[in-house]
């Protein structure tokens, strides 16, 4: 590997130059996403940029929440997510270390239903949601 991918800010210039945010078009932005995650696997020194370049503008709110167990939550009729049970601190795990990426966040009302928003308030887990900050 070249001395100067060692860099990470030169990393993040060519990750940044295949994802282009927002995109053109949702399946453009998506499609970049992919090839910037398959850059990433391809060295352990470029993954953890990549899932930053990744994860950095989500558009579905429900995304992050399908990060949780799956027997947690279901799929809501207008395509968001609905959280069906209590929502551990070790469920919430997941949820952060993607979540923590995360520096744009676009909401739709139709993304989550109230028991998610409920169980971010009221969770028995004490959990840093650093995306939702107080």
């Amino acid at each position: 590997m070249h001395k100067a991918l060692l860099v990470n800010e030169i990393v993040f210039r060519i990750l940044g130059s295949i994802v282009d945010d927002p995109p053109s078009s949702y399946n453009r932005g998506y499609t970049t996403r992919r090839t910037a995650l398959h850059l990433g696997r391809t060295c352990r020194t470029m993954m953890d940029p990549a899932m930053d370049v990744v994860w950095e503008g989500v558009r579905d709110f429900s995304v992050l929440f399908r990060l949780l167990p799956a027997d947690s939550w279901q799929a809501n009729a207008a395509g968001g997510v609905t959280i069906i049970r209590t929502v551990t601190k070790a469920d919430w795990q997941r949820f952060e270390y993607y979540g923590s990426r995360v520096r744009r966040l676009y909401y739709r009302a139709t993304d989550l239903s109230h028991s998610c928003l409920s169980e971010i308030n009221s969770s028995n887990s004490n959990t840093t949601l650093p995306i939702l900050p107080d």
